[in-house]
């Protein structure tokens, strides 16, 4: 379930979250699944650059972590978003919608494979 929180969002970095930026999300990201819970949707970030995302058929791109972003090609356009931890070390990704709100949904990330 996503949850508009623009009302959280204060100079960029959403209160009490913490952006993961440089090494740290490299090291979160690569070789990981994201899972947004009920199996469908979950996303592969392969060690080798590949993206699958799982949903009634996979759907395969590729993705590219850059200082604070992961984005997503192979689609219709360049899917970008950010990484951010709160304090009880949980995860949460902020996807940039139209209309510069932004979106944010808990996620777990576990190893892929």
């Amino acid at each position: 379930m996503m949850i508009l929180l623009a009302s959280l969002v204060l100079a960029g970095e959403p209160q009490g979250l913490k952006l993961l930026t440089g090494e740290e999300l490299k090291a979160t990201v690569v070789g990981a699944r994201f899972s947004y819970g009920g199996g469908k949707g979950d996303e592969s970030f392969g060690a080798d650059g590949r993206y699958v995302l799982f949903n009634r058929a996979p759907v395969v791109g590729a993705y590219v972590v850059t200082d604070d972003q992961v984005c997503v090609t192979g689609f219709d356009e360049r899917r970008c978003r950010r990484l951010l931890r709160d304090r009880q070390g949980r995860y949460v990704v902020d996807f940039l919608l139209p209309g510069a709100q932004r979106a944010l949904q808990r996620v777990s990330i576990r190893p892929d494979g």
